[in-house]
């Protein structure tokens, strides 16, 4: 899903439970669905260039090992 002017991500994404990466680099997102959460076999999420604000809690994500957001609007 990397450089396609993706606006958001639909809410249906934490459905996709056997999911192990995430790619969404170089898109248009400014918040991430809470649902995200629920990808549980989730290792890798790639949110860099984007223009995300604030990250969703990603407690169950607990085999992620990798989560890269560089280049986006977080503050601390």
């Amino acid at each position: 899903l990397r450089f396609n002017k993706l606006v958001e991500l639909p809410d249906t994404i934490g459905k996709l439970v056997n999911l192990d990466t995430l790619s969404v680099r170089s898109n248009r997102l400014t918040v991430l669905p809470v649902t995200i959460n629920d990808l549980r076999k989730l290792e890798t999420l790639d949110l860099q260039h984007n223009k995300v604000v604030a990250l969703p809690p990603l407690s169950n994500m607990q085999l992620l090992s990798e989560l890269d957001v560089q280049y986006n609007h977080l503050e601390s």
